[in-house]
């Protein structure tokens, strides 16, 4: 922590509030912090292998995108050979061909940040989880969290 930030909230420093023996302790770890992290990381595999055919979603939308895109082109070059009264429904049932392709690779990426965002979820779930049992009814004081940032730097 930086001087400034120290007196800005008026806080010690550093040294007066960290024990001394805090950077020898940081290098050993624990039996128990080792058989926590393997739990945590169980029961989030656990969870994720329940879902299954996850890379079918995947390439069914790719194949809908692959034949909306060629539906497309050919509707273009209808559109071209066609009466002008005629083109303009071939030329709007082109773009829909179009956004069916991009709505189907969108379908694709949201499928993928909803899983991303579900795991980052439950890491933050167990990780609340676990520091609650340490704190006396979820309120931390200041002394407490930065030794929680310390053991995370180290």
């Amino acid at each position: 922590m930086t001087r400034k930030l120290e007196e800005e909230f008026n806080l010690p420093p550093i040294e007066d509030v960290l024990p001394a023996d805090t950077k020898e302790q940081s290098k050993e770890i624990t039996e128990v912090e080792v058989k926590e992290a393997l739990t945590n990381a169980e029961k989030i595999d656990s969870a994720l292998p329940k879902v299954k055919d996850l890379t079918a979603h995947d390439d069914e939308m790719e194949d809908i995108a692959q034949k909306a895109l060629d539906s497309y082109d050919e509707l273009m070059n209808l559109g071209m050979n066609v009466q002008d009264a005629h083109a303009g429904r071939v030329f709007e049932t082109a773009s829909k061909m179009l956004q069916i392709a991009m709505d189907s690779k969108n379908a694709k990426v949201d499928k993928k940040l909803k899983m991303i965002d579900l795991q980052i979820r439950k890491m933050r779930l167990d990780q609340t989880e676990g520091s609650e049992s340490k704190s006396e009814g979820g309120v931390m004081d200041r002394n407490h969290i930065l030794q929680i940032l310390n053991k995370k730097d180290k």
